[in-house]
């Protein structure tokens, strides 16, 4: 099985606290915006869809992209579509930022989340799923967190 390859989005507000979401099928389970790159599509075009679609809100812009990608496996057990498809996943990050006045509207999102709050670094990996922390603290530190 092969890698999925996709894009995290890593939002920081002023106060240097990063975007988490809570996924709707999954109760507690926190993440950054994350999300496939579609055939044709380069890692900028599917990080500016995903945030949109899974945020609700396109008033946002790219500040930094990572020079590497980060991996993770899914776990032997894992019982969701994906990982019946793939191994696991490769990312390229992306450090945003909203625009003045603008902030996710899960309203008009696709509804992969049922919340969102700003968190300190410490607790954006204290909230991700054990098989993925690895992960995002390489994609942090690749964005100079």
């Amino acid at each position: 099985m092969t890698y999925r390859i996709g894009v995290v989005g890593v939002f920081i507000d002023s106060d240097g606290r990063l975007l988490v979401c809570e996924r709707s099928n999954r109760p507690g389970a926190w993440q950054f915006p994350q999300g496939g790159i579609d055939p044709g599509e380069s890692p900028e075009q599917a990080m500016l869809r995903e945030a949109e679609e899974e945020l609700g809100c396109n008033q946002f812009e790219i500040l930094q992209q990572s020079t590497e990608l980060t991996q993770y496996n899914f776990p032997k057990d894992a019982d969701f579509k994906i990982a019946r498809q793939y191994r696991g996943q490769k990312h390229h990050w992306f450090r945003l930022r909203f625009l003045e006045n603008s902030c996710p509207n899960l309203e008009k999102s696709d509804g992969e989340f049922c919340a969102y709050k700003w968190v300190d670094i410490e607790e954006s990996l204290d909230k991700v799923v054990y098989w993925k922390k690895d992960a995002y603290r390489m994609g942090l530190e690749l964005l100079g967190f």
